[in-house]
């Protein structure tokens, strides 16, 4: 390889290092959401590669791609939770977690209680209403696997064909 190209691959090389450290430069290792996030970001590379190259059934491809794209941001931005809940929300109120003292009595800790208002009212939470909550809850919680089950089924049926 002549000087010319060294330096040109170089160049680029060092081009795609910013790019990447821009990406990562928020990067944390323990969390789920990185993962998921690298994940597209390197989807986003490719179907910017593909679609300025020459590749053969670009546009189609490009959709592909951005499909998968666009549920990987889902999973990581949307708020599920208060998606289901907003209902719960209305006929409820908004919730508040008050302090209550422990019985017996304990020297660090105390426990936790749900109080609901609406209206200027406020109401505690009932038995219904935390299994109403768990149910709501673990909702949420299925609607997200469901759209990262999707995500990873198009990544595995479209992977190899991406770069035919």
């Amino acid at each position: 390889m002549n000087t010319k190209a060294k330096k040109a691959k170089e160049k680029a090389w060092k081009k795609k290092c910013r790019e990447y450290s821009r990406f990562l430069k928020d990067d944390c290792d323990f969390d789920w959401t990185d993962v998921l996030l690298l994940l597209r970001y390197k989807l986003q590379r490719t179907r910017n590669a593909v679609e300025a190259g020459y590749h053969n059934n670009k546009k189609k491809t490009a959709a592909e791609i951005k499909q998968v794209e666009k549920l990987i941001w889902r999973i990581c931005e949307f708020d599920y939770q208060s998606d289901v809940f907003k209902q719960f929300y209305k006929k409820h109120g908004k919730p508040r977690a008050i302090t209550v003292e422990c019985n017996p009595p304990h020297k660090f800790f105390k426990r936790f209680k749900l109080v609901f208002s609406k209206n200027g009212k406020c109401k505690r939470e009932t038995p219904a209403m935390a299994r109403e909550s768990k149910r709501l809850y673990l909702l949420a919680d299925a609607m997200k696997k469901a759209d990262l089950k999707k995500a990873l089924d198009l990544i595995n049926s479209n992977l190899f064909g991406w770069w035919a």
